[in-house]
């Protein structure tokens, strides 16, 4: 047996069932009514989702796939409240009826056979198509745009709303990395030529940098730079095996960009995307010593300046880093065989020493989550500024226009795009790649 994903009408009964169950249990009429404000801000989640997922499901049901994955978007949500509820209950409290519940509609109970249930590929589907529905709350399905009025989470107050979202991210982020962590070591070669992005970063985030032949242009004069600082010839007699890695992964990328047919703004988007990976990972390397500060180093120093970090917003980073994310899995990751994709035999960082394709990966995974926390806690904010002013009532929980802040995330390796775009062969796509979810804005 193998894991069958439930029809909505199906969904449908059996969380009516459940929020029946659960306010007979309570002696109370409907969901608003119930005092556990946790237990009613999740039902309250669930059913806003729910309801909107049927509303596009019935428009677009003669699109399958988007279908799939709309009631994909349920099971994440479901699997988020799941999580929520672990999150909140004390060392010593089960989990409860309504954990219960959903882990039954999702077929994941204790007493599921392990063949049964969702594998991790799955798992990640419903929780990237979970916050894909979720742009939705923004004008256009962008948070650069600002809420739309009377999304469909208005119900739910924005504080409680801000800890669930948060919640969805680390489980997709955790999902993610799960897939990393399962990839095997026998893929077939890549085909030069075939890359193809799900979505191009915007102007946004590529305009600054000038084009291509200037991006090229600063990364040399930056490996010069670093040369001539440790007064070396060459990348290979520098004294740093982590320095020398990063600038031979930063050449490799560039030179496969070479002999791919993609228009030169997202060649620009890889190249700068992984320019913030190699930044973060001498952030981080300097973060763990005590010796030494990433100030000091020529080549943090100069991406600071390349990419303009103290300008440029979380969003537009995501974006640039799940393009990279995008063009390094296809070159590196050949299609599922046997149920788990695999690093290919042979692929463009082969011959970097001291390269970690893997640890690469979940950096950059850890990388999309922290700008999309950092998105999310600037519109937070933000609104609570402005509900304040326009309510006067700062004792009192607003009730927010909140949503996704993933933009990016959702393109790839750790998301969706949500948009009704032509159906693609799910096989040869990455477990992160847009899913078709419903409508625009």
């Amino acid at each position: 047996m193998t894991f069958v994903l439930k029809d909505l009408s199906e969904l449908r009964k059996h969380f009516d069932d459940t929020v029946q169950i659960i306010l007979k249990r309570e002696h109370k009429g409907k969901i608003e009514d119930l005092t556990n404000p946790q237990r009613k801000f999740e039902l309250q989640f669930l059913s806003s989702i729910l309801i909107q997922v049927e509303e596009q499901a019935k428009e677009k049901e003669k699109k399958p796939t988007v279908v799939v994955n709309l009631t994909n978007a349920f099971y994440g949500a479901m699997l988020t409240v799941i999580q929520d509820i672990e999150n909140n209950r004390g060392m010593i409290e089960s989990s409860g009826l309504l954990s219960a519940r959903l882990k039954d509609a999702i077929g994941i109970s204790d007493d599921v056979k392990a063949e049964d249930k969702p594998d991790l590929y799955q798992i990640s589907k419903f929780y990237t198509a979970i916050n894909a529905l979720l742009n939705q709350v923004f004008i256009g399905n962008d948070s650069r745009n600002g809420f739309a009025k009377n999304h469909m989470l208005t119900a739910v107050p924005t504080d409680s709303l801000d800890k669930l979202i948060q919640t969805s991210y680390k489980l997709e982020k955790e999902a993610q990395k799960a897939i990393v962590a399962s990839f095997t070591t026998d893929g077939t070669p890549v085909e030069l030529g075939k890359f193809k992005s799900n979505k191009s970063s915007p102007a946004s985030a590529t305009d600054r940098f000038g084009g291509w032949d200037k991006l090229n242009a600063a990364l040399d004069e930056l490996i010069k730079d670093e040369l001539a600082d440790k007064n070396v010839s060459k990348i290979e007699k520098l004294k740093s095996p982590e320095r020398i890695a990063q600038l031979h992964f930063l050449n490799a990328i560039r030179e496969a960009l070479k002999t791919q047919e993609i228009d030169e703004a997202e060649k620009v988007a890889i190249l700068a995307g992984s320019m913030h990976l190699v930044r973060k990972q001498i952030d981080n390397e300097y973060a763990s010593s005590y010796l030494s500060r990433s100030e000091k180093s020529v080549i943090f120093k100069g991406l600071n300046k390349i990419l303009a970090v103290d300008e440029v917003t979380p969003q537009d980073v995501e974006s640039l880093v799940t393009s990279a994310t995008q063009f390094m899995q296809f070159m590196t990751v050949a299609p599922k065989n046997n149920g788990k994709k695999a690093i290919r035999d042979s692929h463009i960082f082969s011959a970097i020493t001291d390269f970690n394709l893997k640890a690469s990966f979940n950096l950059l995974i850890d990388m999309i989550y922290d700008c999309r926390i950092a998105s999310l806690r600037s519109v937070v904010d933000e609104f609570k500024k402005e509900t304040k002013k326009e309510t006067k009532k700062s004792d009192k929980e607003s009730k927010g226009y909140l949503g996704s802040f993933s933009s990016a995330l959702n393109k790839t390796f750790f998301g969706g795009k949500v948009a009704d775009e032509e159906e693609e062969d799910e096989e040869e796509d990455l477990e992160h790649t847009s899913p078709v979810i419903g409508k625009n804005g």
